[in-house]
């Protein structure tokens, strides 16, 4: 690509460092939730199987209610985490397509503007020959 035409290149170079430097942050903290999500859900299988397999001893005892407001604030819980995974995954694929669209108009700029050039360099040369 340097070959062709260093401009272009640069600026491709140039944006996809950029966006680097932007968008990994934001996907470190994704996957910082992505794990606690994992957690939450793991915690979530344990209590439902919990739940299932001392159904007897919960029904002798009367702890349903309590096995079940368990189980409930867990899904809050977990509600809560995907909902802010998903606000963040939101705004990084607005980001990555603000970036590729500058990179893309850019590339357009200048290709187009040394397009226009050689375009009238040739077109010169050729009346001038």
């Amino acid at each position: 690509m340097f070959i062709i035409n260093w401009k272009i290149a640069f600026v491709v170079l140039a944006i996809f460092i950029f966006s680097y430097i932007i968008l990994i942050p934001m996907y470190k903290k994704t996957l910082k939730i992505y794990k606690r999500i994992q957690e939450i859900l793991t915690k979530l299988q344990a209590r439902i199987n919990e739940y299932i397999e001392s159904y007897s001893t919960t029904k002798t005892l009367r702890l349903e209610e309590i096995n079940l407001s368990d189980i409930d604030m867990i899904l809050e819980e977990s509600k809560k985490e995907i909902l802010k995974s998903s606000k963040i995954i939101e705004i990084h694929n607005a980001m990555f397509s603000l970036f590729t669209f500058s990179a893309i108009i850019m590339i357009i700029l200048i290709g187009g503007n040394e397009l226009i050039l050689g375009v009238r360099i040739s077109f010169n040369n050729n009346v001038i020959s």
